[in-house]
């Protein structure tokens, strides 16, 4: 070449129709040398390349134009230096550089790229098989998001730099790179927005070898700092640092295994395990081999996005859970769980938990020795639990309890005589129970839900309750006894019961409830009878009711007083009737009537109201009397609307006088 440079000959096209090696194809590449005018040795280069891939940067079709001068420096090395054009490369890679110098020697080249803070220097033989040792030094992340594309969907980088040193080696059967970087305040999104980072930092040594089977790949390092999001799992990583080792092979078309993960925060988190992802990045499998994790602080760093989305924000805890769990198939197969020490308490009082120990296994195709789960104390919507211990086995794919529970439960007991877990089940049932209760103190109940002071003892029973998808179902429905009387709840069903807008549907039949007792707690005047009655098509959102046809009447008549006469005249937004003056009514404390009958039908915030039957001159007969002093109370308002019945209601029952407009 030096030569030829000196001789004055004229210009040398060279021209490559096509280069393939592996993970690495050129096309139409047009090199032209000639002599640099005005300089005495001096070679201007030209070079052009139509098509260029390099399958581990993930470039495909990048075309590359350099036009410069080829020049001997002081020492007798020849010296390239040339301003490059770059187009098509993921991220930008390169289309803003200044500037390429490039350094031979007898047996090797050291080209260095340079741009602001950013530095590449890859030094390469010249007289053996390829070898490229490249040293990094705050290059954007964005010119890697071709590499990044193999394992996320269409990432988008806006901020982070890698500095360090890889080292590539290839032949014609395969690739290699290895190596130890240092990643830098990583912010990405990809996966539309499905997965992101930001501010993330790494550092680590890694492996890869890629050849026509698959590309095989390891990382040993630690993360520090940012945060990061993977659908609903959310991170906010601690400065302090933690573990990350990963092993994997990703196959031709985009199928992914992980056959090693392991993170470590030191006193939070240990998890060791494996995964596999489809071409479509869908999860096939995974397996935790071992979990160790420190609750409160677990919760807190990880899983905040998992507990927003299941309506548990604010959830806070203590204690430490370890265990294992494997899944595939598109099912859960085999886990367990063991807990020290556990408490949980729900931000907005639905639940909680105290002194939870013991554990669950459970597998789906084994039956397994029973294990012993307890606590010291919990509640549900601010009832209060005893202390209690279950004992589970799984069994035909089943988690079962082995022997009837018996939990204390504000004087009594609530009684779990059947319960069978099926956590793989889907959209099918989950769960199936069989409950009961006995000797609830009504008083102390009526307490705990801020509910009128009811007296007496509750007792009862649910036949079957399942639970299937995120919806309980009560089977064969609920009967209690209430003032000596029965009521039965069928039809039951409860959606999203710890989601933000609870859905309840359910029918309600009374039978032979006392009024005295009833009346007395609401403070509404005294009814003395029995009252009978249904509730049907009840539903409630967020607890409040939007439908219902309610009808409630009294069984062989029965007494009224003063005070409850004038509660359901307002109530009905009606008047008295009958041979009986007002000034008379003041003269007698409490009167025997036949018939009373009240019936709404709500749809909406409407109330359709409507009672014994239709009263002479319109309206409807709410109190039918008996016998002498006689009286007849008469609603006159068909439709009413809802908020302003629930505020006659109240008022009613705390002695106010309601206003009627």
């Amino acid at each position: 070449m030096a030569l030829w440079a000196g001789s004055g000959l004229a210009a040398v096209q060279v021209n490559i129709r096509q280069v393939d090696g592996s993970g690495l194809k050129l096309s139409g590449l047009q090199m032209q040398l000639a002599p640099a005018p005005g300089s005495k040795g001096a070679l201007r280069v030209q070079l052009q390349i139509a098509q260029l891939s390099i399958a581990a940067l993930g470039w495909k079709g990048v075309r590359i134009q350099v036009d410069g001068l080829l020049s001997r420096d002081r020492t007798g090395r020849w010296v390239f230096n040339a301003p490059v054009r770059v187009q098509g490369a993921p991220g930008g890679a390169f289309s803003t550089l200044t500037r390429l110098v490039c350094r031979i020697s007898t047996n090797s080249a050291e080209i260095t790229i340079t741009r602001k803070h950013t530095k590449i220097v890859a030094t390469l033989p010249l007289d053996g098989p390829l070898h490229v040792l490249w040293r990094l030094q705050s290059v954007p992340v964005r010119w890697l998001q071709g590499v990044l594309a193999s394992v996320l969907s269409q990432p988008k980088v806006t901020a982070g730099t890698v500095s360090g040193m890889v080292a590539l080696d290839s032949d014609a059967q395969r690739l290699r790179l290895s190596g130890r970087a240092r990643l830098q305040a990583l912010t990405l999104n990809a996966s539309a927005g499905k997965v992101a980072s930001e501010k993330l930092s790494l550092v680590g040594d890694f492996r890869m070898i890629q050849d026509a089977a698959a590309t095989h790949f390891n990382f040993d390092g630690s993360l520090r700092g940012g945060q990061v999001l993977a659908g609903s799992f959310y991170a906010k990583l601690p400065n302090t640092g933690t573990v990350l080792r990963l092993q994997g092979i990703r196959y031709p078309g985009g199928r992914l295994r992980l056959t090693h993960v392991e993170y470590r925060d030191a006193g939070a988190l240990l998890i060791q395990g494996n995964l596999a992802l489809n071409a479509r990045r869908q999860l096939r499998s995974l397996r935790v081999q071992r979990l160790d994790a420190n609750l409160g602080v677990v919760l807190q760093r990880y899983a905040s996005g998992w507990l927003a989305q299941t309506g548990l924000s604010g959830l806070q805890a203590a204690g430490v859970v370890s265990g294992h769990l494997q899944w595939s198939a598109g099912h859960l197969q085999d886990f367990s769980v063991n807990l020290k020490n556990v408490d949980l308490a729900d931000a907005r009082n639905r639940f909680a938990i105290a002194g939870l120990n013991g554990g669950v296994r459970w597998a789906k195709h084994l039956t397994t020795q029973s294990t012993t789960l307890g606590w010291k104390a919990a509640s549900v919507y601010r009832l209060p639990l005893g202390a209690a211990e279950l004992q589970l086995a799984s069994r035909s794919g089943w988690l079962v309890l082995k022997h009837p529970a018996s939990i204390p439960l504000l004087g009594g007991h609530f009684g779990i005589s059947r319960l069978k877990w099926r956590p793989d089940a889907g959209k099918s049932t989950h769960l199936k129970a069989s409950l009961n209760f006995r000797n609830i103190d009504l008083a102390t109940l009526a307490g705990a839900l801020d509910w009128p002071a009811f007296r007496g003892k509750l007792g009862g029973a649910v036949p079957e309750l399942l639970w299937r998808g995120d919806q309980i179902i009560l089977n064969g429905g609920l009967s209690a006894n209430l003032f000596d009387g029965f009521v039965d709840v069928t039809h039951l069903q409860l959606a999203h019961p710890f989601g933000d807008t609870p859905e309840l549907g359910a029918d309600l039949l009374l039978r032979g409830v006392r009024l005295g007792p009833m009346t007395s707690v609401f403070d509404f005047g005294e009814i003395r009878g029995r009252l009978d009655g249904s509730i049907k098509g009840l539903r409630l959102v967020a607890w409040k009711p939007i439908a219902f046809n309610a009808e409630l009447y009294t069984v062989g008549g029965g007494r009224i007083s003063q005070r409850a006469i004038k509660n359901l005249t307002e109530i009905g937004g009606g008047g008295l009737a009958g041979g009986l003056q007002a000034t008379i009514l003041r003269l007698f404390s409490s009167f025997s009537y036949k018939h009373i009958r009240l019936s709404c039908k709500l749809v909406g915030t409407v109330c359709t109201m409507g009672g014994v039957g239709p009263a002479d001159g319109g309206g409807y007969t709410i109190v039918q009397g008996s016998g002498l002093p006689y009286i007849h109370i008469v609603g006159h308002q068909r439709r009413v609307d809802w908020p302003t019945l629930v505020r006659r209601l109240r008022a009613a029952t705390t002695g106010q006088s309601p206003i009627i407009r």
